[in-house]
């Protein structure tokens, strides 16, 4: 078990009551400008994976973070955030560990919780990429939902003509992985004299 003093400590109370192409980067160590740690210790099962990533803007710093809260790994919840090189909350998904990283399958052979889900963690962020609305998948007409070549399901809390509409709209998008099989996609949207915001498009599930 973990723990450390990170800029976690009021996302992570946010992220678990909701509980609700730039990719070329390796997760590391938080790049410069993220948040200043504060002087409260939060329960870490593992270390916060890192990694820089230009959702905002092009040329954007936003620093993605994904950690494992609490001292028991099998019961921890896996928190990810975004966040602008200010510190200003983007967005926030907080999951539970056991069933979202298939801790299950991947303890079987005796790994400990710990490695096996720093691992996933660490693999799935390398994954996260930042490509644009227009690439989402088309919705056809009379279609159900949102659909693409693989047959994989699409799900989305979008109306058609809204999701079409995001789509036009070419936001950037940050694609991560939020379980062992599934995808969310989210898109940036720029505030008109104000914060902008992060909304989920559509989840891709294999």
């Amino acid at each position: 078990m973990k723990s450390v003093l990170a800029g976690l400590v009021p996302v992570l109370a946010a992220g678990l009551l909701l509980d609700g192409c730039d990719n070329a980067a390796t997760p590391a160590a938080a790049p410069s400008g993220a948040p200043a740690v504060p002087d409260k210790a939060v329960a870490l099962c593992t270390d916060p994976i890192v990694r820089e990533v230009a959702f905002t803007a092009p040329d954007a710093k936003d620093v993605l973070q994904v950690v494992a809260i609490g001292s028991d790994c099998i019961q921890a919840s896996v928190l990810t955030t975004v966040r602008t090189a200010s510190g200003e909350l983007v967005w926030s998904r907080a999951e539970a560990a056991l069933p979202a990283m298939s801790l299950g399958e991947a303890t079987a052979d005796g790994t400990p919780a710990e490695k096996a889900l720093h691992e996933t963690i660490q693999q799935l962020v390398g994954m996260a990429e930042v490509k644009t609305s227009a690439e989402a998948p088309d919705w056809k007409e009379g279609d159900p939902r949102p659909t693409e070549p693989s047959g994989l399901f699409i799900g989305t809390s979008f109306q058609r003509d809204e999701y079409l509409a995001e789509k036009t709209a070419n936001r950037r998008m940050l694609c991560h992985m939020i379980y062992a099989r599934s995808t969310q996609c989210v898109v940036y949207v720029p505030g008109d004299g104000s914060a902008g915001w992060a909304t989920e498009l559509y989840t891709l599930h294999s």
